[in-house]
């Protein structure tokens, strides 16, 4: 069984991954050639066994009546370089206008295998399926970050807040939110179809197929 989950509260649909935003900046006045830099990092992958009768603090994100489950994560870093387009000062409050001249983007992927200890051949090399997924569409990671990224890439976000800096904060939040939104929709909707179509052809690890078997029918179901 696959699961992911996701502490963000803005619609995505469907939303299966966790996501940081790890948002920096840099403004100026003058028009910048524009520009987008991503940077996929190698996968981290671990196995975490447990008991079933004494579960840890806190347990593993078991769905409802399933003795295993492979999770994943998708991080994402960003920072951008913007011109200031307009810029309105008062005391206590300021708003800007500000123009994406060019944004780096960084991706991460933490896979964890959560396994009942003595679990049985078929179970973990089921739960290796799902991880084998989602590393197979991983290695599309750096296209559709690019994508995200360009699509952003010129366009104005307003900001507001006490000062200069606090108004250029809030619009980085925005592009942030905007962009690793964008990355999440496309990685994680395509992970979450392929490994439910997975779970439907292998009975959830339950029929007689093999897993190499099941993932190929999987992605090419899923096309």
């Amino acid at each position: 069984m696959a699961s992911t989950q996701t502490p963000w509260h803005w619609p995505l649909a469907p939303v299966f991954a966790a996501l940081i935003l790890i948002g920096s900046l840099l403004s100026t006045d003058a028009a910048q050639a524009q520009e987008v830099q991503v940077s996929v990092e190698p996968e981290a992958y671990s196995v975490q066994y447990f008991d079933p009768k004494h579960l840890p603090n806190p347990p593993p994100p078991l769905p409802a009546g399933e003795q295993a489950v492979t999770d994943w994560k998708f991080h994402v870093g960003t920072h951008f370089n913007f011109a200031i387009l307009r810029h309105d000062e008062k005391p206590g409050a300021c708003q800007i206008l500000a123009k994406i001249t060019e944004d780096q983007l960084i991706l991460k992927l933490q896979i964890i295998i959560y396994l009942p200890t003595g679990a049985n051949p078929k179970l973990v090399a089921h739960e290796e399926g799902h991880r084998r997924i989602v590393q197979t569409i991983y290695k599309d990671a750096y296209a559709i970050t690019n994508e995200c990224g360009n699509s952003i890439l010129g366009k104005e976000y307003s900001g507001a807040g006490a000062d200069k800096a606090a108004a250029e904060h809030d619009a980085v939040a925005k592009m942030s939110k905007e962009v690793s939104a964008c990355i999440m929709q496309k990685m994680n909707a395509r992970c979450a179809r392929v490994s439910e179509e997975f779970d439907r052809i292998t009975g959830h690890g339950n029929k007689p197929i093999a897993v190499d078997e099941a993932i190929g029918q999987a992605f090419a179901n899923t096309r």
